[in-house]
């Protein structure tokens, strides 16, 4: 049923599937469980090609998650067959239009959010601090700067020894071929001797002028001290003017009370939570 090519990490690989779904790009993603389509809508799995796809995805072992970024809002539609709407990302598509996100589970556990309380709560503690100070400027004794495939191996590093599990690779391998060719914007935070305590991304979509702002992550000990937001906002600046990226969004783990703060104060809003949607550290988180 599946047209297969290999993608960059070994994982995950980009498919087509016969008519009516063959013109939407997809991705399976083996590490996180999931499959993931893009510009599908509600009725093209009233096809054999959707009925075939949904029957496969029941059966799998190992994918429990099914999203679709569609630009469609036909709720009925999408609930007759079992899909969830879970949030929206702004101005994701070429055209400007927003992706909605609808989500089918493979199994209770995973369409079960642990936490939901905890998560709320931890929203509604970033909306009340949304629009307030951001320090963009960060102590003398840091500089931040744009990444270069040289920065590849301490972010790698850096990253690995804050994170035990992730969504993807983050060998250095990886980020070096991710900076060198263009697929992110990486900028870093060096203290006087060189060393890198904080970095953050943003992951380039060209084809659809958008970016996400991802692989955000501080030192423990430098924390508290504005690296982030200075990040975010040359990372912002890096994507408009270099690249021409006219959106962004961010996929923040529900559970980090401080990346949410940051994102609140500068600017982003909250418009939906994708549960147990990767692995990170605690397991499959929202």
């Amino acid at each position: 049923m599946l047209i297969t090519r290999p993608g960059r990490d070994n994982d995950r690989r980009h498919i087509r599937f016969p008519e009516p779904l063959n013109d939407r790009l997809a991705l399976v993603d083996e590490h996180n469980g999931r499959i993931k389509l893009y510009g599908s809508e509600a009725s093209d799995f009233d096809s054999e090609a959707g009925s075939e796809l949904i029957s496969s995805f029941e059966a799998s072992d190992d994918f429990s998650k099914m999203i679709v970024y569609s630009d469609s809002s036909d709720e009925t539609g999408w609930e007759d067959i079992d899909f969830r709407f879970e949030g929206t990302i702004r101005g994701f598509f070429f055209d400007g239009s927003d992706a909605r996100m609808w989500a089918r589970f493979g199994s209770e556990e995973r369409a079960t959010e642990a936490d939901k309380k905890a998560h709320d709560g931890i929203v509604e503690t970033a909306r009340e601090k949304a629009g307030g100070a951001v320090t963009e400027i960060v102590p003398d004794e840091f500089t931040v700067s744009r990444a270069g495939p040289n920065d590849a191996e301490p972010i790698a590093n850096l990253m690995q020894s804050v994170f035990e599990d992730y969504s993807e690779d983050i060998s250095e391998e990886r980020l070096k071929q991710l900076i060198g060719r263009g697929g992110a914007a990486f900028r870093t935070v060096k203290t006087e001797t060189g060393r890198i305590v904080a970095s953050a991304a943003v992951r380039l979509d060209l084809g659809r002028r958008n970016g996400e702002v991802t692989d955000c992550v501080t030192h423990p000990d430098h924390r508290g001290r504005g690296l982030m937001a200075a990040l975010l906002k040359g990372l912002e600046k890096d994507a408009s003017t270099r690249f021409g990226v006219t959106d962004l969004y961010s996929l923040s783990r529900s559970g980090e009370a401080g990346m949410n703060i940051v994102l609140a104060r500068s600017g982003y809003e909250y418009t939906g939570r994708l549960v147990n949607n990767c692995r990170m550290p605690d397991g499959l988180e929202s």
